[in-house]
């Protein structure tokens, strides 16, 4: 009689113990599913996604082999994508154009849906583009010796893109022209008082040579 209690003990531990090993299998797979959900969303940027995500994987299973580590980096992630718009903002407030997009590019790059940093990439784009149109307008009329156009344009271009690379030399170039043209022209006035009429010819040879009649 002990023979067949022990037989039917041993069957229902056996029973009990398959059972048990169902439900983990089961639930191994849910917390797989989780964790590739969440990581699928992780590889495509979708950081505000996947962390959420991540913390349920950690819930249903806290000695996942890799919960821990990818938890870290997507929270680290998170913070980097924030600092960094925040820098952008900050460059994109000095209308430093170039540091901004750059930085918003590496914002998207971190979280590829963080908000508003599409539309102020569009922005700091379109802003650059003006300020590179009004400096290549401008160095059209300074090749064109039309100085005075020239100046205002790269005036405009200072104003509106302030860290444009070369528009501080173009702005000095084209104010030291203008510089020689009314010492020259100075110079000229005081030859034709003085009736001095080749000094006054060299001069305005000189002078057109610079800033011809045309403007």
């Amino acid at each position: 009689m002990k023979f067949f209690d022990d037989a039917i003990r041993l069957n229902r531990n056996l029973i009990v113990a398959y059972s048990k090993r169902k439900e983990a299998v089961k639930e191994r797979n849910q917390e797989d599913g989780l964790f590739s959900d969440g990581m699928e969303r992780f590889k495509a940027g979708k950081l505000r996604d996947a962390l959420p995500i991540f913390q349920q994987c950690k819930t249903h299973d806290p000695y996942h082999p890799k919960i821990d580590e990818v938890l870290k980096l997507t929270e680290e992630n998170i913070q980097s994508a924030k600092k960094s718009f925040e820098e952008a903002e900050k460059f994109r407030g000095m209308k430093n154009w170039s540091e901004a997009g750059k930085l918003y590019s590496k914002t998207l790059k971190l979280d590829s849906e963080y908000p508003d940093v599409a539309s102020r990439q569009e922005e700091v784009v379109r802003e650059e583009k003006t300020g590179q149109q009004l400096f290549d307008e401008g160095s059209s009329h300074f090749v064109g010796k039309k100085l005075t156009s020239a100046l205002n344009l790269f005036k405009q271009c200072k104003e509106q893109s302030p860290y444009h690379s070369l528009v501080n030399n173009a702005l000095n170039d084209t104010e030291e022209r203008l510089k020689k043209i009314a010492a020259l022209h100075n110079e000229a006035e005081v030859s034709i008082k003085k009736h001095k009429h080749g000094n006054t010819i060299a001069t305005l040879e000189n002078l057109l040579d610079i800033y011809p009649l045309s403007l």
